[in-house]
């Protein structure tokens, strides 16, 4: 049921995908209960298909229960809460709420590097992120030190 969820959200059919993320939340809730991993991340599906449906609101909300019951119940340095506190820095992003963002940022940044290394796919990616707001914000001296500083140039050439 979350693939067909996710299928259809690739094929641009988001109304119809929110019902089966929708779904796919309430039968794992029911099944696994609340604090189970894929509870969690079929939440965090859902807080996608939110986002690309506009409703900032409503994911952002979804969002944070994401992120307390991820630190709850994988902890607060887990790779799964380092993913979704980068997908909540997205959500911020994509609605233009740079400041709040640079902050959230900032500090995975400095989680990413002490937990898995400057050289690591959850720093690097976590930096990219830093980039895009520097560049939101018209920094782009601070983008261009980030890209500098992370080895970050393979990844923009790739994106081009």
């Amino acid at each position: 049921m979350s693939n067909l969820a996710t299928t259809l959200k690739e094929l641009g059919k988001n109304e119809e995908a929110l019902e089966y993320n929708k779904e796919v939340v309430r039968k794992f809730t029911e099944l696994l209960g609340e604090n189970h991993r894929d509870t969690i991340s079929s939440k965090n599906l859902l807080v996608d298909t939110l986002v690309r449906l506009g409703r900032i609101e409503e994911a952002m909300s979804f969002m944070q229960q994401v992120l307390e019951k991820s630190k709850e119940v994988s902890g607060e340095d887990s790779v799964d809460t380092v993913i979704y506190t980068q997908n909540f820095i997205r959500i911020l992003v994509d609605n233009k709420e740079f400041e709040k963002a640079l902050d959230e940022c900032i500090k995975l940044l400095e989680k990413t590097e002490r937990l898995f290394g400057a050289g690591a796919v959850q720093t690097k990616n976590t930096a990219m992120m830093l980039v895009v707001i520097y560049w939101g914000q018209g920094e782009k001296e601070k983008a261009f030190k980030i890209i500098e500083d992370y080895g970050l140039h393979d990844l923009i050439r790739k994106k081009k």
